[in-house]
């Protein structure tokens, strides 16, 4: 009595289209070049209505990750550089963040947020605590 289990890939989990910029977006990744990384995995299809533009879930975290990364590399620089010129009046935090956060609740909300998504998103929600 035993079952078979089908495990089918939806077009979301089927890099085909994307597998390019994906490469190209974890090569720069490898190499701590967090913008460039952004860059590469198009903007236009994270967070749109439409399935078929989508990136793979991979794809998706890695740019959100990379997003989040590169806000804190600026945050650190910038209080590097206020330490520096002794201007610590200001609070100085991570701009990528509310940009991150949208994606994450956008697929979030579709019900399509996996659980490297979830992670990201709470790593994101402590910080904003």
């Amino acid at each position: 009595t035993h079952s078979k289990i089908s495990i089918r890939s939806s077009p979301i989990d089927t890099p085909l289209e994307e597998d390019d910029d994906y490469l190209i977006g974890k090569a720069y990744f490898d190499c701590r070049d967090y913008r460039q990384c952004v860059h590469a995995i198009r903007v236009e299809s994270i967070g749109t209505a439409s399935q078929k533009h989508r990136p793979s879930h991979r794809a998706f975290f890695l740019r959100c990750y990379a997003n989040y990364l590169l806000g804190e590399k600026i945050k650190e620089q910038e209080i590097q550089e206020s330490e520096n010129i002794a201007s610590t009046n200001h609070s100085i935090v991570n701009k990528q963040i509310p940009e991150t956060l949208s994606h994450l609740l956008i697929r979030q909300k579709d019900g399509i947020l996996d659980a490297f998504g979830y992670y990201l998103l709470g790593i994101i929600l402590r910080k904003e605590q």
